[in-house]
């Protein structure tokens, strides 16, 4: 019942969602089981497909979060699916089934899911939802805590 969704709309090539993913671990460690955070890539450039196609891919190894939080925290975009699948590598992955996944990838769904989220409005990143309230833009720590402070006084 104390639960609060956060839905985070990130960019992989923003460095504004770099740093709010950032926050979202932050937040994560604080309020633990009370918080949920799921994460949507958005973006529609090459780079934004194959990193999107990469998570799904380390999801299929059951690493999704870790990836993730992999792609996010290392310095400079990837950008090549030999850097990926690099990345799948140094967590531990298994780099043939990975690289296989990753040739295969289908953007089909994925631009699907981008078309619904500009449906929703999610236009900028980073955006979060957070029980349905959005915040939009780079908003810092206090900002998302405030938010979910307000949010946990309302679920009672």
């Amino acid at each position: 019942g104390d639960v609060m969704t956060l839905d985070a709309y990130l960019d992989y090539a923003s460095p504004y969602s770099h740093d709010m993913h950032d926050v979202l671990v932050l937040l994560q460690s604080e309020y633990g089981e009370k918080l949920w955070v799921e994460y949507h890539l958005i973006g529609v450039t090459d780079q934004n497909i194959l990193a999107a196609s990469a998570v799904s891919c380390a999801d299929a190894q059951q690493r999704q979060e870790e990836y993730l939080a992999y792609l996010f925290s290392t310095e400079g975009a990837l950008i090549t699916a030999r850097e990926f699948t690099a990345a799948a590598e140094t967590l531990g992955l298994v780099s043939a089934d990975f690289s296989t996944c990753l040739s295969a990838a289908d953007s089909s769904a994925y631009l699907q899911q981008q078309q619904e989220y500009e449906e929703m409005e999610i236009l900028y990143t980073p955006t979060l939802v957070v029980n349905n309230k959005k915040i939009v833009g780079a908003v810092g720590f206090d900002a998302v805590k405030s938010v979910l402070d307000e949010q946990l006084l309302q679920l009672g």
